[in-house]
């Protein structure tokens, strides 16, 4: 991102009185300190600016330039404790879970919860998944679980999402019935 900013100097005796008045370009540079992934065409992938493993599919263009991820894996405080008792009463033969804050900024650091289209996000699972089981993807919408389309393969999971929120990655054992002779 590059931009002006204005300084202004208060009155000083200069031969013609007045205030001065001095444009510096400013040019913010991305790096791993700075918090700002760069964007400059809409289609681009976004990377999260926190765990490098998290990837938004900005293909169809839904997110505007500009926009950051920000990612963090919640293991305690509040948001984690309302997302572990709505997990643990909807989901049946819950096995392993983790709950991670997904958010967005626009280019001028708005939080961008609601997107107008959907965005596919693929990650690293967060937990090592046991045999005969399934993972499953949960957004947490003022109390209750929106299931979100996931698929799973190579040690990473995609699912679409138009909202940026809490979400819990829940891992659900499948109970496999043996064949009858």
């Amino acid at each position: 991102k590059s931009g002006n900013t204005t300084i202004t100097i208060p009155e000083y005796p200069v031969s013609s009185g007045g205030t001065i008045t001095v444009n510096i370009p400013v040019v913010i540079e991305a790096n791993e300190t700075s918090g700002i992934t760069p964007n400059p065409d809409t289609n681009d992938n976004i990377t999260s600016t926190t765990d490098t493993s998290i990837v938004i599919d900005n293909s169809n263009s839904v997110l505007p330039t500009g926009t950051v991820l920000q990612s963090a894996k919640v293991e305690s405080g509040e948001a984690y404790t309302n997302a572990e008792s709505i997990v643990k009463t909807n989901v049946s033969n819950l096995g392993n879970y983790a709950v991670y804050e997904l958010d967005l900024t626009d280019g001028n650091g708005t939080e961008i919860h609601q997107l107008n289209g959907k965005v596919s996000v693929t990650m690293d699972i967060p937990f090592t998944m046991a045999e005969n089981s399934t993972l499953k993807v949960y957004r947490v919408d003022n109390g209750t679980l929106v299931n979100c389309p996931a698929t799973v393969s190579n040690g990473k999971v995609t699912f679409e999402t138009d909202h940026f929120s809490t979400y819990i990655f829940a891992e659900e054992k499948v109970t496999v019935v043996a064949p009858q002779p």
